[in-house]
């Protein structure tokens, strides 16, 4: 319409201009201007378009790039800025525009982004939403940030978390949060250190478990503890060999399901809410909607940390130290997950490789 239907309307106005005024030549001539004017609409709608898809592709050019100059960075950023309703989240995004953590964790999910859209192309469809799992060492900090920091941009549409506040997770309740197979009725509290504990087993139920997962979409502008998360796959992690041991006894890959373990070495100690910042900026490009699901310990940072444990015990619920999450074995028969491990081979540069 845009392009062709003006030529029409040109020639309905010439034809009223040379023939005989009547009733309905005037109607027509006034139903022309008014076409035009949606034209001119039209044309101005388009040129947004056209622009925001140029961005894009080359916002797209640069998440793809493996070395970035200052000068892409400052625009990823903008991007990012430009495209986040969060003005916290715009405020940390001003203040740490130079933090190499954010680039690498950009880097580890376009990594992600190329195995999403190979088992996607494997699956014969695109976009949509997927569900991904991201398994780290966690630590909550008496620091308390609002929840919708964990969802910087609409395409990351939940941040599901899986045990109280102040609660250690076991290598099966991560496995089962990986698979999918978790159920509210499959959750086991208990004293995770007997030797280091002084509270009998009752203390570390948690009061008033609510019946659903700690989501972040509903808590809004809620505040929550700011979680910290490490690096897995450390020579002395025995938790991660654990849950690798578990992958291994319970069934091969599929690819209904993705994990991203946040692997050593290549990444550090970092807030999570960089983590699910960057994973939304390539889930933006990729035309991706994501519920993530962090697999991780969300205990204390140390037994002496101060926390607001009356609001959090409102928030969704709250343990007494030492406390941890598991699930019967048994729990897992069947499960199945597709495991994506990124290693990177290269400390100084990144440059990462991908292992199914």
């Amino acid at each position: 319409m845009a392009y062709f239907f003006p030529e029409a309307v040109d020639s309905w106005t010439d034809l009223i201009e040379n023939n005989n005024v009547t009733v309905a030549s005037w109607s027509l001539r006034s139903k022309a201007e008014e076409i035009r004017k949606i034209i001119r609409t039209l044309r101005e709608q388009f040129n947004i378009i056209e622009e925001s898809l140029q961005k894009l592709s080359r916002i797209k050019s640069i998440i793809e790039k493996k070395n970035r100059t200052f000068a892409e960075k400052r625009e990823l950023i903008n991007y990012v800025i430009e495209n986040c309703p969060d003005v916290d989240v715009q405020r940390w995004l001003n203040l740490n525009a130079d933090s190499e953590d954010f680039f690498h964790l950009v880097n580890l999910f376009n990594l992600v982004k190329q195995k999403v859209e190979q088992e996607e192309k494997k699956r014969g469809r695109k976009g949509g939403r997927i569900d991904l799992v991201f398994l780290a060492h966690g630590a909550i900090e008496s620091r308390m940030i609002p929840a919708s920091f964990l969802q910087p941009l609409t395409s990351i549409t939940d941040v599901l978390l899986y045990s109280p506040w102040n609660c250690l997770l076991s290598a099966e309740a991560a496995y089962s949060i990986a698979t999918g197979v978790i159920q509210l009725l499959h959750r086991i509290f208990e004293c995770s250190d007997p030797n280091l504990c002084c509270n009998p087993d009752i203390d570390h139920q948690p009061f008033s478990l609510p019946n659903y997962w700690n989501s972040m979409r509903n808590s809004g502008n809620n505040y929550v503890p700011n979680i910290m998360v490490s690096p897995v796959g450390a020579p002395d992690d025995k938790a991660f060999e654990d849950f690798i041991a578990l992958e291994k006894e319970f069934g091969p890959p599929a690819a209904h399901r993705y994990l991203i373990p946040y692997l050593h070495p290549g990444f550090g100690r970092v807030p999570f809410f960089t983590v699910t910042l960057a994973l939304s900026v390539v889930l933006h490009v990729l035309e991706n909607e994501a519920t993530v699901h962090l697999a991780a310990c969300l205990g204390k940072t140390s037994p002496e940390t101060m926390m607001e444990e009356n609001y959090l015990n409102g928030q969704y619920a709250y343990t007494v130290n030492n406390t941890g999450m598991s699930i019967h074995k048994n729990t897992l028969n069947g499960c199945s997950l597709a495991l994506l491990a990124f290693f990177w081979t290269d400390e100084d540069q990144h440059t990462p490789t991908v292992t199914d």
